[in-house]
């Protein structure tokens, strides 16, 4: 049906090629459908890397708001829309330029689907309540992908396995148990099925340090 239609349109196209009716209202339909298959290549080429960055890399958020992936494409749809398109396709390096875009475009759209997908379930901390604790203290871990409450794993503050006190998928809390090693540790969640986080920096403090020292 698809190809049908295409081509009794692409036919259509070519008898009426000489009308000065037909390009006077297809010009502005091929100005928003090329705008718009710029700007979705801009989003991949720029938004998506950005994106990946602050989602996958730094941690800032599980995700941007849908809002945002939509205001930066309609964004970029209305900047390609007033761009003076006659002007530039009188060059022929437009068309080579507009072809290696797109390609360009479509391979970065595909390696971000790749990392994406390989890194969006795996646990991740996003922030501790406290950057430290002794024996019996509470340290509350936030973040994603822990797993099911009913799937508990581990917490570990190098090698100081804590004690489970309550376990969500946004959400566990742990109590310091007796430290192996007092020291600034790397603490990570080991998920039930051993995936393991990134680590953020905890230090277990020896209490006996704490009127002199801190």
């Amino acid at each position: 049906m698809v190809f049908l239609v295409g081509s009794t349109l692409a036919e259509v196209l070519w008898q009426y090629r000489q009308s000065e009716k037909l390009w006077r209202f297809l010009r502005p339909a091929i100005n928003l459908a090329l705008s718009s298959i710029l700007a979705i290549c801009f989003y991949c080429l720029f938004f998506l890397p950005l994106d990946f960055l602050l989602t996958e890399i730094l941690m800032v958020t599980p995700k941007l708001p849908r809002l945002v992936n939509f205001s930066a494409l309609s964004m970029f749809v209305v900047f390609f829309a007033i761009f003076h398109w006659q002007k530039f396709f009188k060059k022929r390096t437009a068309y080579f330029f507009i072809l290696f875009f797109v390609f360009a475009s479509g391979f970065f759209y595909l390696g971000y689907r790749k990392q994406k997908l390989a890194l969006e379930y795996l646990p991740k901390i996003y922030r501790l309540d406290s950057k430290w604790g002794i024996q019996g203290m509470i340290v509350t871990v936030k973040g994603v992908n822990f797993g099911p409450t009913w799937e508990k794993g581990f917490v570990l503050a190098g090698e100081n396995l804590m004690t489970i006190v309550d376990w969500s998928e946004n959400r566990v809390v742990a109590e310091v148990a007796v430290p192996t090693k007092f020291g600034i540790a790397p603490l990570v969640i080991i998920r039930f099925d051993n995936l393991v986080s990134n680590s953020l920096d905890y230090e277990i403090r020896d209490p006996k340090t704490l009127n002199t020292k801190y």
